[in-house]
């Protein structure tokens, strides 16, 4: 009637087991979103660090009814870090130094053939973007990935009672994770900017990433740590003229365990 806790990996299909009314949520974390990468200018009057990627949203000690159902869990990636779309302006003479970074990754427990909100999700968190920049102005708008958030369920919470195996159950604890960091953009050709943070996950569980250095030949914005970290921005200006690439989003994650709860 109780599982042992399974942390799952790829998209599996689950079975509920006989005498099983229950699903308890140990951890449950949405993939972060990616970072932006910085970008340097030619004469435009500042440079650009590149937006975080949003944290993911996640569950902790949650519980929830089910009974008789096959369930698909879902597992969510982390965001793919951005880079420039790099179009030619209309005259063919500038870059449009725009984009945008992937998005995290929603971790859902869906039941088979249900409708939309049949599913309990810790929602990925936003990739960072980029637009209106031009090589030779003006300096392109940032913007942060926005935090993952926790939807809404037509699972029943079950915030009472105690399992066969002798624990009390609660109601546990849900929330969102961190908007990512945005450093925007510095004043006047050639100054040096560093990279922005990536946001974290829900209740700190997974470390958004540290934004690059600007410093010397300058670094990259790091990838956030899973579960479900956003990635960090990039930075500029640095020796090469340039700037340095965003970090990808954390993987989001799953724990979970079948229980009977009386």
């Amino acid at each position: 009637q109780t599982t042992s806790a399974s942390s799952a990996t790829g998209n599996p299909a689950v079975t509920v087991p006989n005498g099983a009314n229950a699903i308890f949520i140990v951890s449950m974390f949405g993939g972060g979103g990616g970072g932006f990468k910085g970008q340097a200018y030619t004469k435009a009057g500042g440079e650009s660090a590149g937006a975080g990627g949003g944290g993911g949203a996640g569950r902790l000690g949650q519980y929830f009814t089910v009974t008789g159902d096959q369930l698909s869990v879902v597992i969510g990636a982390g965001g793919a870090a951005g880079v420039d779309d790099t179009e030619n302006n209309t005259d063919g003479t500038q870059f449009n130094h725009a984009g945008s970074a992937g998005n995290g990754g929603d971790t859902t427990i869906i039941v088979f053939g249900g409708a939309t909100n049949n599913n309990i999700t810790a929602g990925g968190g936003g990739g960072a973007s980029a637009a209106g920049g031009f090589a030779r102005g003006p300096l392109r708008s940032n913007t942060a990935g926005s935090a993952g958030g926790i939807g809404s369920t037509a699972f029943t919470q079950v915030t009472s009672g105690t399992t066969t195996s002798g624990v009390s159950v609660s109601a546990g604890s849900a929330g969102s994770g961190d908007v990512g960091g945005n450093a925007g953009n510095c004043g006047g050709d050639n100054c040096r900017i560093d990279g922005s943070a990536g946001g974290d996950s829900f209740n700190d569980n997974g470390a958004g990433g540290t934004g690059g250095s600007s410093s010397g030949n300058g670094t990259a914005g790091t990838a956030g740590a899973a579960p479900g970290g956003g990635g960090a921005g990039g930075s500029a200006q640095l020796n090469n003229g340039g700037g340095s690439a965003g970090g990808a989003g954390g993987a989001g994650s799953i724990s979970y365990q079948f229980v009977r709860i009386v």
